[in-house]
């Protein structure tokens, strides 16, 4: 799994690989061969498997890794501790470590997390954390629990790299170094995401009269006016692609253009979706797409705020606009700011800048309202009475969208 990825092995290797030592291999390799015909989940060319899906192949590897002698053990451990494919292997690997070689798992567990700590590459600590976390996780059922020094290092490390959501905190690190450790952070794992499933995926907002419009400054504000709201939830950021994934996953649904690019980001907002796609999604998870009135009373509140925050204008520590970082990035990346901080005063976030959100609103009669403004607009789009329009089966990416459930 080192430097370029091995796609295919000897079928007598790949026999041998999972075949006790004390047994004879050819049982597994005719296993193989009849899993080319029965399943497709390898193909035969020559003496070569050809792995199809790589969760067979990330088995293997953790296989041939748990099987090392523990002292080669720790040192690939560890460069695949920063790899992509380490967040599949290593847990795999714990876990079968966890059912009958604890001993040795806790002295994985000793090792990297003081190979963790010792980084110093913020987006390094981060995916560290994500995949260690991952292996706690595959390793739970078996009742094991990391304790001592590892525990401790493991709460340190955690510390450091949650810092770049908390409030207080995230403005003592640059833009670019916390978008690049929320990545990695991401990539490792989700334990920070949630679907409209679960309760913390959503952000009260109270009924009441709240004042809509008439921001002189703003791009295309409604007219001022007052209107009566009921209570509603509100998603506290836009939908992810990671919870998008999932939706694709259960329902089927055809995956919109540039899928494969996206996914790599799951903590970015799911952008290049139709207005009928993200009303589709809403659907699946039984809920809406705001209104208008919805989404700008969640933005403005029952005062009327001129931004998401209030009168104070955007900076990097609140909003990712005007270009800074020239992409999408990960939702709740903005808790700081000198005061207030780039979330509203009721938690929700990503309400100016990074993507436009479609609503269920006619801006007119052939498009739909999208509000929010996003990465790639000037500040004077990012006030909270700023609309925008697009035809509901266009698809950018700068459009993403939020959703409520009333």
């Amino acid at each position: 799994m080192e430097g370029r990825q091995k796609l295919s092995i000897g079928i007598d290797d790949a026999a041998a690989l999972l075949t006790p030592k004390t047994k004879s291999p050819a049982p597994m390799r005719r296993l193989l061969e009849q899993a080319q015909i029965d399943s497709g989940i390898v193909t035969l060319r020559g003496g070569e498997i050809a792995f199809w899906h790589r969760s067979f192949q990330e088995y293997l590897a953790a296989r041939t890794m748990k099987d090392l002698p523990d002292a080669k053990i720790p040192p690939r451990a560890r460069k695949l501790l920063y790899s992509a494919e380490g967040r599949e292997v290593l847990p795999l690997m714990a876990a079968s470590m966890a059912e009958n070689a604890k001993q040795r798992l806790t002295l994985l567990f000793e090792d990297l997390t003081q190979h963790a700590v010792s980084q110093k590459r913020l987006e390094l600590e981060a995916h560290a954390a994500g995949v260690l976390g991952k292996m706690l996780a595959d390793v739970a059922p078996f009742e094991y629990k990391l304790s001592g020094t590892a525990a401790k290092r493991y709460g340190e490390l955690r510390d450091a790299v949650m810092a770049i959501f908390e409030k207080g905190k995230a403005s003592e690190i640059g833009l670019k170094t916390r978008v690049a450790a929320a990545e990695a952070l991401d990539q490792a794992g989700q334990e920070r995401l949630h679907t409209p499933r679960e309760a913390a995926y959503w952000k009260e907002i109270e009924g009441g009269t709240y004042t809509l419009g008439g921001d002189s400054e703003a791009f295309q504000s409604l007219p001022k006016r007052s209107v009566k709201i009921r209570g509603f939830r509100i998603g506290r950021f836009p939908a992810t692609v990671w919870e998008y994934g999932k939706y694709l996953e259960e329902t089927g649904a055809e995956a919109p253009p540039a899928w494969e690019e996206q996914s790599a980001h799951p903590g970015r907002p799911m952008v290049g979706v139709t207005w009928y796609q993200a009303r589709d999604y809403c659907t699946w998870a039984g809920c809406r797409l705001p209104s208008e009135e919805q989404w700008e009373a969640a933005a403005r509140g029952a005062e009327g705020r001129i931004f998401p925050w209030g009168p104070e204008d955007p900076d990097e520590h609140r909003a990712n606009f005007d270009r800074m970082v020239g992409e999408p990035t990960p939702v709740g990346m903005f808790p700081d700011g000198d005061t207030p901080d780039g979330d509203t005063p009721d938690g929700v976030a990503d309400m100016a800048g990074n993507v436009w959100e479609w609503t269920r609103s006619d801006f007119d009669k052939v498009t739909k309202s999208v509000r929010g403004a996003s990465f790639k607009v000037e500040a004077a789009f990012l006030r909270a009475a700023s609309r925008y329009w697009s035809g509901p089966d266009s698809r950018y990416d700068v459009h993403g969208f939020r959703c409520v459930r009333e």
